[in-house]
């Protein structure tokens, strides 16, 4: 699977491949697994060249030999990537003559960099920006995708081992604010793992209105007339973690209005991936932040790993979770291919989890590409907006 550390969670049910001409392959699974022709489109299952695959074997994913429209010119690590537009592509031919990447770290940097001409492109620019970027007469594109924030808890632990406690948290939390004041509508606030556009979302689930008081109720009936103190571990910056400061910083003064008092525990991205993936138990945490982006669009693909028992660290189910219902409902889900019943049987276990509230849930993140005028024929992709396909993209 080389370096790329999700391999296996695509592709690692497949026993065995085999050719069967020029331009047919058989795959065979060890076991049913419906999501398999979902997890074939994302970027990492796309057609390579082979001898450069097998001669650079696990560096391979640090060179590249794609079939794309542009091909690897440089790449200085950590500074720019270079592409170039590349001559044996099968399709239409690129309109750019050259595009090149800059990482540029700080969110707030980016609406400052493409309004002096640095930059004629940029990928989510902080919130915040946005309104200036649009009045200094650039296009701002956004558009929501299958991406869930929310908010991690240590079920084994009290206080939150108890379903009344989560709920109450829940009802804490002021989504709609959020997603207006903090993301400035970059956000659409959740009440499950699934966005709105994905298959299996259930759209009766309890949207977990912000209400304070019946938060307060809940914590009473549970055993917590005068709250709690707990710790909140928070990434500085990380992928999909949209503006994780800010975001925690408001959760904390909504639970503090029900009288649990939080203090945010602020660490380095690495380090917090690092205590992610020990799992609460061993990195002795009690809540997080957290983000995941559906990358092949497909309803296993979220809930599998981050809510099935069987995905308990080292997995990625970091709190422990544990529904039997919600595991059986999974399991059946994938053994089956029709897109119907699939659907059916996702809502119902979205019902279970939206109403055990293992997570607080907060939002579904949307998409943001800002660009100049001289940019023409940009447009996001429908189904999956955090891939940015440039193939028809071309400058004034």
């Amino acid at each position: 699977m080389g370096l790329y550390p999700f391999g296996a969670f695509f592709f690692g049910d497949i026993a065995n491949v085999t050719a069967r001409g020029s331009d047919q392959v058989t795959f065979t699974l060890k076991s049913p697994e419906a999501s398999f022709l979902q997890s074939l489109t994302v970027l990492t299952a796309a057609i390579v060249n082979p001898k450069v695959a097998l001669r650079e074997g696990k560096a391979f994913a640090l060179h590249g030999a794609g079939t794309g429209p542009y091909m690897l010119s440089s790449w200085q690590r950590g500074q720019q990537l270079i592409l170039k537009p590349n001559p044996y592509y099968w399709g239409s031919k690129p309109k750019l003559s050259e595009v090149v990447f800059i990482p540029i770290v700080q969110s707030s940097e980016r609406g400052t960099d493409l309004e002096s001409g640095t930059a004629n492109m940029v990928i989510n620019p902080a919130p915040v920006d946005l309104s200036q970027i649009r009045a200094a007469g650039d296009t701002v594109a956004m558009q929501a995708g299958p991406h869930i924030w929310w908010i991690g808890m240590n079920l084994l632990q009290k206080p939150f081992s108890s379903q009344l406690v989560r709920q109450a948290l829940n009802y804490a939390i002021n989504r709609s604010a959020i997603t207006k004041n903090v993301l400035y509508g970059t956000g659409v606030p959740a009440d499950q793992p699934l966005a709105p556009d994905q298959l299996g979302y259930n759209a009766h689930v309890n949207p977990y209105n912000y209400n304070p008081k019946k938060a307060r109720q809940l914590l009473t009936q549970a055993g917590y007339p005068h709250g709690f103190t707990a710790t909140l571990l928070v990434p500085t910056s990380g992928s999909g973690m949209q503006n994780p400061v800010s975001m925690a910083t408001a959760i904390q003064g909504n639970l503090a209005a029900i009288g649990v008092t939080i203090k945010i525990q602020q660490i380095d991205w690495g380090t917090f991936l690092s205590k992610i993936g020990q799992g609460a138990k061993s990195a002795n945490l009690q809540m997080w932040e957290l983000s995941w982006m559906d990358s092949a669009v497909d309803p296993s693909l979220t809930l599998g790993p981050l809510l099935a028992s069987s995905s308990w660290p080292p997995g990625f189910n970091t709190g422990y979770y544990k529904n039997p219902q919600v595991d059986a409902l999974l399991n059946q889900a994938e053994a089956t291919s029709s897109i119907s019943q699939r659907a059916a049987l996702y809502q119902q276990a979205e019902a279970d989890i939206n109403q055990n509230a293992p997570w607080i849930f907060v939002d579904h993140a949307k998409s943001v590409v800002a660009y100049q005028k001289t940019v023409t024929d940009f447009k996001l992709n429908p189904v999956f907006p955090f891939y940015i396909n440039l193939r028809g993209v071309s400058m004034k």
